[in-house]
């Protein structure tokens, strides 16, 4: 019997790159309610409030991952996010611009997220940062920073892919934007850096945690996660990453 209510499990295929080319897994929440066939969409709620944390959304748990490392020591992020801003202007199919409402790593005037931040340094968002949103069909647009221009407010963010061909505009105004910076920025809610492993250099290593909380997990209920693996100098090669949803 497992500690923790189990909604539902997911699994995420494995990946390779060649040497310097960064390893990017995107890990989306809970989808919704597979009855009605429809995603939970993450906007705010008629009170301004994040909708996702509450409209039946779980907590994504990391429970096994496996990776075969080159000579070369990397370390593995599970990014969660830092904070989120709201798309303003919408993110039009088969472009790479999208405006959103506030910097959402000005922590100290954009905080969004219940609660009050720890003390961390703002954390202006840059090139190279990581963020997801979510497109209108409900399906997940991951992707790194190109550019940022008109900070704080209105903030303009040049997309290094372009964004998906769906029917419509591809990131609706409304959506929200969720900022995950880098492996090495601290949280702000929780003080502490992003969780991470550091597998063993040239050998295969597969981390476990499947019958409690996981290797890691999100911190809020429907907020996505994001694997990061720079994958310098040396080539790895990502088996699969999978786990479970959970009511906690």
């Amino acid at each position: 019997m497992y500690s923790i209510p189990r909604l539902g499990t997911w699994n995420q295929p494995g990946q390779t790159q060649s040497a310097n080319t960064q390893i990017s897994i995107p890990i989306p929440p809970w989808p919704g309610d597979p009855k009605s066939g429809l995603p939970f969409l993450c906007t705010l709620d008629s009170q301004g409030l994040p909708s996702w944390t509450k409209q039946g959304g779980a907590y994504t748990h990391v429970t096994k991952f496996g990776i075969t490392t080159s000579s070369t020591a990397h370390i593995c992020y599970f990014l969660r996010p830092l904070n989120y801003a709201i798309v303003s202007t919408a993110g039009a199919k088969n472009t790479t611009s999208l405006i959103i409402d506030k910097d959402p790593g000005i922590y100290s005037a954009n905080w969004r997220y219940p609660g009050t931040p720890v003390n961390v340094a703002d954390n202006a968002m840059a090139a190279n940062d990581f963020f997801a949103v979510q497109l209108a069909d409900g399906t997940w647009f991951y992707d790194k920073v190109a550019g940022v221009s008109g900070t704080p407010n209105a903030t303009t963010i040049t997309t290094t892919t372009t964004i998906p061909n769906i029917t419509g505009n591809s990131i609706p105004v409304g959506n929200a934007f969720f900022f995950f910076g880098i492996g090495t920025d601290v949280d702000p809610a929780t003080g502490f850096k992003q969780t991470n492993v550091s597998p063993n250099v040239s050998v295969y290593t597969e981390f476990s945690d499947a019958g409690g909380d996981g290797i890691a997990s999100s911190l809020r209920p429907g907020d996505p996660m994001y694997f990061i693996d720079a994958n310098a100098t040396g080539a790895d090669t990502v088996a699969f990453i999978s786990g479970y949803f959970g009511k906690v």
